[in-house]
Order: structure tokens, then sequence, then C-alpha cells
């Protein structure tokens, strides 16, 4: 592993305010805050769920393998980042990404 996937996955994910609304078979992430949506599908749902309460990327990681019983590290960083384009993620959970990216 490298150190930047470990450096990565020690950064723990807060989401602003925001709503998940069923849409067509998938699932539409609303930004309450900067009114900013995205699609999503059931899995990344069910990472967005655990995003409750701020966890870390690499409690994603395992809570995917857990539920899918495969290692996606591709599939939660790419739901990471886009959250960090389209302003999903807390201030604080930007400003470190960015400065580890």
């Amino acid at each position: 592993m490298t150190n930047e996937l470990q450096a990565l996955q020690d950064i723990p994910i807060s989401l602003v305010d925001h709503a998940v609304v069923p849409f067509n078979g998938q699932y539409v992430l609303k930004n309450n805050r900067h009114r900013a949506y995205i699609f999503i599908d059931e899995e990344e749902r069910l990472l967005i769920d655990a995003l409750k309460t701020p966890v870390t990327v690499g409690s994603l990681i395992q809570l995917y393998h857990e539920k899918f019983k495969k290692y996606s590290y591709k599939k939660v960083l790419d739901l990471v980042f886009r959250l960090l384009k389209t302003s999903f993620l807390s201030d604080d959970t930007s400003g470190k990404l960015l400065k580890q990216s």
C-alpha cells in the first residue's frame, strides 16, 4: 500500500447537511447547503448512510468489504472525491483531502 493511500485511509469523512432521495430505481444525493445533486447507486447509498457520523476512508473500505465481500478502493475513493468535487464534504474534511491529494 502506498503512503498516499495509507494517509487517505486515516482521514475522517463528514458530510454537510444532505438528503438521499429515491429516483427511478437509483438515488439522488441532495446537498441542502449548496443545492447540488449527484446520482448514487445502492452501494454508494450504503456508504453515505454510514456517514451519519464521521468515519475514516479506511472504515468505509472495510464496510464495503463486509457488505459486498470484495474490496473496492476505487469505488470508495471515487465516491469520496465526487463528494469533494460537488461540495458535499465538510470544510474540515475537504481541507484534509486537498492537502493530501
